[in-house]
């Protein structure tokens, strides 16, 4: 009785386990709906203005449109704008079961722990207001879990310098590593820690690696982020140093890769080659006897006016009709063969047969 009571309360701790097992290993469909919400916050009220994050946040979200995803972009948000955001976007992953991205630039920190991305009208007096007046990372991820979407990605470029660092007791640099979630990828602009510079382009370095390498077809997510990991660590003489943390096991992709053409068979005309020749072959046949026939047409007229001619003479009848009849003979002896004609249509009359006709004297 007590191994049945031990099996019946563990059956309710292995279904969360089991259920996660499979949002974990569940592939991601080429036709899943793709959604992504975009922020970039740069004009802070209390914080000054970094160069960047709108820039990031607006080129990302043109090439996630690009490749398909349906954005919503927010940029300078109050931190009520972002929670508003971030709940309606947990609701759309939930209604739609895609997959699901999330992109923030701007200001981020942690306390304890906790990673928190700071809405422009923040002003904390202390570390312990920005876990009150800032919108925490766990909020997000959050959305996305209990959404039991497909696949989630959270790129978070907001490892920038703390503004408020004066004002705060501890000293806590960049943001802290999260596990993620089930089924959940999330990239860091640079190591747990550690800080990332704004950058003096028009975007940030990982940002700018990111929108460079996202839009290679045929690599996978993981690929994608590797090769940002690289371009961004040699660039930045190692001073920042890409990181993610992921629990997704199947494969997806910004952009597939593009099947290579299939070579042709070499055209074979073959019979309309043979049927080609062919009506070659009885145009010239049909131009000879066209030939033939003018021929003899003209040399029919040519022996008519002879005979016509002979039958001015003072001479009897009988010479008169036997020329006649020598005419007649011989024209039938030369007569192309109308069988070789082909078409009956193309057989014309003889030019001396429709001139005058003889008149028997």
């Amino acid at each position: 009785m007590k191994k049945l009571t031990a099996t019946l309360l563990t059956i309710p701790l292995l279904i969360p386990v089991t259920w996660a097992q499979e949002r974990a290993i569940k592939p991601v469909k080429a036709t899943a709906i793709k959604q992504a919400l975009v922020i970039g916050n740069a004009n802070y009220a209390y914080a000054g203005r970094l160069r960047n994050p709108v820039n990031d946040a607006r080129a990302i979200g043109r090439t996630l449109e690009d490749l398909g995803f349906k954005v919503t972009m927010v940029t300078d948000a109050s931190q009520r704008k972002m929670d508003q955001a971030i709940r309606s976007f947990g609701k759309e992953l939930k209604d739609n079961n895609g997959v699901g991205l999330f992109y923030y630039a701007g200001h981020g920190m942690q306390i304890e722990g906790e990673n928190y991305l700071l809405p422009t009208d923040i002003n904390p007096s202390n570390e312990f207001d920005v876990t009150y007046d800032a919108v925490p990372v766990g909020k997000l991820l959050g959305q996305m879990e209990v959404a039991e979407n497909g696949m989630n990605v959270v790129i978070l470029d907001a490892c920038r310098n703390n503004p408020f660092a004066r004002s705060f007791r501890s000293n806590s640099r960049g943001l802290a590593q999260v596990i993620a979630p089930t089924g959940t990828f999330i990239s860091y602009a640079t190591a747990p820690g550690s800080v990332a510079a704004d950058g003096e382009g028009d975007n940030g370095l990982f940002t700018a690696k990111l929108l460079e390498h996202m839009t290679t077809p045929g690599l996978t997510l993981e690929r994608v982020f590797k090769r940002v990991r690289v371009d961004v660590q040699r660039e930045s003489n190692n001073q920042q140093v890409p990181w993610d943390s992921s629990s997704v096991t199947g494969d997806f992709y910004f952009v597939p890769s593009v099947a290579a053409p299939s070579t042709p068979n070499s055209l074979d005309l073959g019979d309309l080659e043979e049927l080609a020749a062919e009506e070659e072959r009885k145009r010239k046949e049909q131009q000879q006897i066209k030939a033939r026939w003018a021929n003899w047409q003209q040399q029919m007229q040519s022996d008519y006016e002879k005979v016509v001619a002979f039958e001015q003479k003072e001479i009897g009848n009988d010479l008169k009709i036997e020329s006649w009849q020598l005419f007649l003979k011989n024209g039938a002896k030369t007569t192309p063969t109308p069988s070789r004609m082909g078409n009956s249509d193309q057989w014309q009359s003889p030019v001396w047969f429709t001139g005058n006709k003889h008149r028997r004297r």
